[in-house]
């Protein structure tokens, strides 16, 4: 008798976790058929875990959209009430008197020193009423 007759083929474990020849379906149905059996879990894995990606997408886009109505909704308040505001001040008034000279000089003041606090006095009254109604100063 040979040596090499009796020695049994020893096969690596493959990648599959199958162990050799013996644990291999005997026909090309079956590993058709197991092919296609792993074929469709990954399948069905992709496609779950791509619908789970799709219903977190969606639901963000939602938020977003939710978020952005909002602040939408809030700028549009802002700027009614801003309207609003400026319809008021377009009617507004200085409130104060400017004194002329001739009052400021019977409190004292020098007939230069009072040209001078009636010029302050109107740009504060020009500055104050620009603002008052919106306009660039």
């Amino acid at each position: 008798m040979s040596h090499q007759g009796n020695k049994r083929q020893k096969h690596a474990p493959s990648s599959s976790g199958l162990s050799g020849p013996e644990t291999l379906p005997p026909d090309a149905s079956q590993w058709t058929q197991m092919r296609q059996e792993i074929m469709d879990s990954l399948r069905a894995e992709l496609q779950n875990g791509l619908q789970s990606r799709v219903d977190q997408l969606e639901n963000e886009n939602s938020q977003l959209k939710s978020k952005s109505m909002e602040s939408f909704v809030n700028k549009a308040k802002i700027k009614s009430k801003y309207l609003e505001t400026m319809k008021k001040n377009q009617q507004w008034e200085y409130p104060l008197d400017v004194p002329t000279i001739a009052e400021l000089m019977s409190d004292g003041y020098e007939e230069e020193e009072s040209e001078e606090i009636i010029k302050y006095i109107d740009d504060i009254k020009d500055v104050t009423t620009q603002m008052r109604k919106g306009k660039a100063i």
